[in-house]
């Protein structure tokens, strides 16, 4: 198997099979957070991010991936506990390093670290990074889980919208961990704005705007990039869908990071990006503009099971996730 999350067909076949077959609540698809009941007027919220790797920015990564999670689903984030496996030769700097910034991500967005685990691998050669999210939710909130009765037998014409841009996880991750590499071809300048891309990357804001919308569907798009994320809406909308590839938002710094890196923008994890689903896409994008949130109409879902994406003439078939070019990135 692949480096990095398993594909849509494995994770069917050999976890998702076997999950959930005597419980009510069951892990799906396009799913971001799992919800239980509480108590008459809250649900609790919880979900899982984890990478492996050594660059210290990592932590940032699945902090914010977690954490989004959580945001996708309407809820609002009230802990997290986090698991941490260094390799076998790790120092103890190491260790203190991802401590601190774990710290300033905690105190910066408010959200507790409650518990945690800290070990060393006999056999690792990389760091394992896992944060895993708490959160709670009105039951009220009409952000959806998969497919429900109150959503329209026909979805045809339904508007998606992206906000913030693709790849910006992905590009402050290659900017910090493939420097040397980056520098020749691109200037010590342009790489260092590429650190202002942290303030981009939670989702808190974009969901508190879309609040005031009727929302079918939100998905914080994350590993696999945005084809992943628009393909794992199809499959929980039960739906195909149209959308133009000049439509999608990506700043110069991921485009330039991609070429230097030969990698596709569209397949790269972009943690700090939603989609939504809504009859209400113009008027979306205009609230989230005028809150300082770049966000455009990328698409419509559609009644056919083709979910396509076009370039002028050309034409290419959405397909369920593979892989993600961050670890190509990251490997070389």
């Amino acid at each position: 198997m692949k480096t990095g999350k398993v594909s849509e067909v494995i994770l069917k076949r050999s976890v998702l099979k076997f999950l959930g077959t005597k419980q009510k609540n069951t892990p799906v698809i396009s799913l971001d957070a799992g919800r239980i009941f509480y108590d008459e007027s809250t649900d609790l919220l919880f979900a899982t991010a984890s990478m492996q790797g050594n660059q210290f920015g990592l932590i940032e990564s699945v902090f914010h991936r977690a954490v989004n999670n959580i945001y996708a689903k309407g809820g609002k984030p009230i802990a997290v506990s986090v698991a941490l496996t260094l390799r076998r030769h790790a120092d103890e700097q190491e260790l203190k390093v991802y401590s601190k910034e774990l710290n300033r991500l905690s105190t910066l967005y408010s959200i507790p670290v409650l518990s945690g685990e800290t070990m060393v691998g006999a056999g690792a050669t990389q760091n394992t990074i896992t944060i895993h999210a708490t959160g709670k939710v009105n039951k009220q909130s009409n952000t959806m889980d998969k497919k429900q009765e109150s959503i329209e037998d026909s979805i045809k014409d339904y508007q998606i919208v992206m906000s913030k841009y693709i790849g910006l996880a992905a590009t402050k991750l290659l900017i910090e961990s493939r420097k040397e590499k980056l520098k020749e071809r691109l200037t010590e300048s342009f790489l260092a704005g590429g650190k202002k891309i942290g303030e981009l990357l939670s989702i808190q804001k974009d969901m508190e705007v879309s609040k005031d919308f009727d929302i079918v569907c939100s998905h914080d798009v994350s590993e696999g990039g945005i084809f992943a994320a628009l393909w794992e809406i199809g499959e929980s909308l039960q739906c195909g869908m149209e959308i133009a590839l000049d439509s999608i938002l990506l700043i110069q710094e991921t485009i330039e990071v991609c070429e230097a890196l030969d990698l596709n923008p569209y397949l790269l994890y972009s943690g700090g990006c939603v989609l939504f689903v809504t009859k209400e896409g113009e008027s979306l994008v205009e609230k989230l503009n005028s809150e300082g949130i770049p966000a455009s109409v990328i698409g419509k879902t559609t009644n056919t099971p083709d979910r396509i994406v076009r370039k002028e003439d050309e034409i290419r078939y959405l397909e369920p996730f593979k892989g993600d070019e961050i670890y190509k990135g990251l490997s070389e």
